[in-house]
């Protein structure tokens, strides 16, 4: 009786594999290109109402940008594909600055939260 117990179980190990391997599905890196690094600075550091504040990209071995300004925790309030960005704020409030690197398939993202005074 174990003899066939222990057909019975390797044949279904065996149908087993053989259906999950019809489901692999191959992926292509390209790594002749470089990995991004997101990274990003700001000034002035202590931002104000109404001033410009320009936001320098340090990013390494990127090719494209996405940038998004938010309030922190809350909504999305302007977005840019520009390799550097300005902007002026119009309102005194915590910001969040998130910027997404992208080279062909591979990503990388950064982010800063800072503070707009009167």
């Amino acid at each position: 009786m174990s003899k066939k117990f222990n057909f019975y179980l390797i044949l279904v190990v065996v149908l087993i594999g053989l259906s999950f391997s019809s489901c692999k599905k191959d992926i292509e890196i390209d790594l002749t290109s470089g990995i991004p690094m997101a990274d990003f600075s700001f000034a002035p550091e202590f931002p104000k109402v109404g001033q410009i504040v320009t936001f320098t990209n340090k990013s390494e071995e990127a090719t494209s940008y996405q940038w998004k300004v938010s309030f922190t925790g809350g909504s999305e309030i302007f977005t840019s594909t520009d390799k550097n960005l300005t902007y002026v704020f119009t309102k005194a409030d915590d910001y969040t600055v998130d910027l997404i690197a992208k080279n062909g398939g591979a990503i990388s993202s950064t982010y800063q939260i800072f503070k707009v005074s009167e």
